[in-house]
């Protein structure tokens, strides 16, 4: 076309001009769909096209552009990472419970949850004091709660100490639900603290089959003094088992009858 303007009038240009424009602006969306789409698969070149239907190259870029748009609209991945999945109020109630959550099961410092509040939910009126305060107040209303259940369904009680600052803690837990009846910080570990603590929990319906617990005096003579002989306590061994097993792995020499042997000696230990 631009051929045929060559040596053209004025008047000849402009007519043609306005053909072309006229003509563009006359398709419709599905001529238009199928001259992107063209453009898009390359099936010929880009001015063959442009003279057949009688448009400009550069409308033919514009319809292709739209074109893959909307292609891309349709085929990329939909944002569902940026989707709303709620909406959550922030309350003191909450934040108390995100203190304990984060605590009690994050196993998370207080340094921690403070920073942790601050990171996420630009909170920071919080302190180290007020989250010791919201632990001691939960703990002082689960202790009340735990004072009321009842302990008759243990059949398996597992006593120990642990310490924490070099003072013991007393803990006792059901084997078969691994439920803590017993989890107290005291000066000694000797008889008499065990027995109180064993006949307190007698009240609240213990009285299991048997225990298990190491080879603690304090706490062996405690469960003689507080349940007699009714009531057998078994030896916990695994931390010997594993001390000798560890010392005698098998790719050192260790037969399968000296295996057996401990494990005889581990069934039998009282």
């Amino acid at each position: 076309m631009i051929t045929n303007n060559i040596g053209a009038s004025a008047g000849q240009q402009q007519f043609f001009s306005h053909t072309r424009t006229s003509l563009a602006t006359c398709l419709g969306p599905t001529e238009r769909k199928t001259l992107s789409l063209q453009v898009l698969a390359r099936t010929e070149p880009l001015t063959r096209l442009a003279q057949g239907y009688q448009v400009s190259r550069k409308f033919l870029y514009r319809q292709a552009a739209k074109a893959q748009q909307a292609l891309d609209r349709t085929f990329s991945p939909s944002p569902k990472d940026k989707t709303v999945i709620l909406h959550l109020p922030i309350t003191k109630d909450w934040i108390q419970q995100f203190v304990l959550a984060e605590v009690l099961i994050g196993h998370s410092s207080f340094r921690a949850v403070i920073e942790i509040l601050d990171t996420v939910f630009d909170y920071r009126d919080i302190s180290i004091g007020t989250i010791h305060n919201i632990v001691n107040n939960a703990a002082q209303t689960a202790k009340l709660i735990n004072q009321t259940e009842s302990l008759s369904t243990i059949s398996v009680g597992a006593h120990d100490e642990i310490y924490q600052a070099g003072k013991p803690i007393l803990a006792g837990m059901d084997v078969n639900s691994t439920y803590c009846y017993l989890l107290a910080a005291e000066d000694h570990c000797d008889e008499t603290t065990w027995g109180v603590h064993l006949l307190d929990l007698s009240e609240q319906g213990l009285c299991p089959d048997h225990t298990i617990a190491d080879g603690g005096k304090g706490l062996r003579a405690g469960q003689q003094a507080a349940w007699g002989e009714e009531i057998p306590c078994h030896g916990d061994v695994f931390g010997t088992s594993c001390t000798i097993m560890h010392q005698c792995p098998p790719e050192d020499g260790m037969e399968n009858g000296e295996a057996k042997k401990i494990e005889r000696w581990s069934k039998s230990f009282p």
